[in-house]
Formats: structure tokens, C-alpha cells, sequence
């Protein structure tokens, strides 16, 4: 994604007098930048009783814009590939690279 989406999609979850559309949302889960984590934690926080998809989508926001979150991806997607690997070679197919 190019620097002007994140431009924009920070100005739109951080906008006090505009409501925050799902769409805002959904793209800052998408650019995963940590940038946009404090806006989105202040949204979490004003929308902490909430149980709609916009919470759900801040909270995936979040959890994608968290720093650590690339890292974690890795690692689960290697134990994924480890533990399919070695199913395929248990059942005499032939595992991946």
C-alpha cells in the first residue's frame, strides 16, 4: 500500500467529528502499520461496551498493527508448515520446501 493510504486512513479513524466507517477499519487491519495503533486503541477504549462489528474490526486492526504481529505470523505460519510437512510425510506423500 502506498504512504498516502496510510495518510489516509489515519486521518479518517482519527477525525472527532466524522463517525468511523467499518471501511476505515478494515484498511487499517489491511496496511497493519503501527502507526495507526493509538488511534485505534482510543477507538477500542470508547467502544469498550460495544458488541458490533466495529468492535470486532478495531479489534483486528489492532491485533494486525501491533509490531509483534508480523513476527508472530511467521513463527505460526512455519509451525503450519512443519506440522502439515510432516503429516504429508506420514502418510507417504512427499512434503513441501
Amino acid at each position: 500500500m502506498s504512504p498516502e493510504a496510510l495518510v489516509r486512513v489515519r486521518a479518517r479513524i482519527e477525525e472527532p467529528d466524522q463517525p468511523v466507517e467499518l471501511v476505515a477499519l478494515e484498511a487499517a487491519a489491511e496496511l497493519a502499520d503501527p502507526v495507526l495503533l493509538p488511534a485505534l486503541e482510543a477507538l477500542a477504549l470508547a467502544w469498550e461496551d460495544d458488541e458490533d462489528e466495529y468492535t470486532q474490526a478495531v479489534a483486528l486492526a489492532i491485533a494486525r498493527c501491533d509490531p509483534g504481529a508480523a513476527e508472530s505470523a511467521s513463527q505460526i505460519e512455519q509451525q503450519l508448515v512443519t506440522a502439515v510437512d510432516e503429516r504429508v510425510a506420514s502418510t507417504g506423500g512427499r512434503p513441501g520446501t
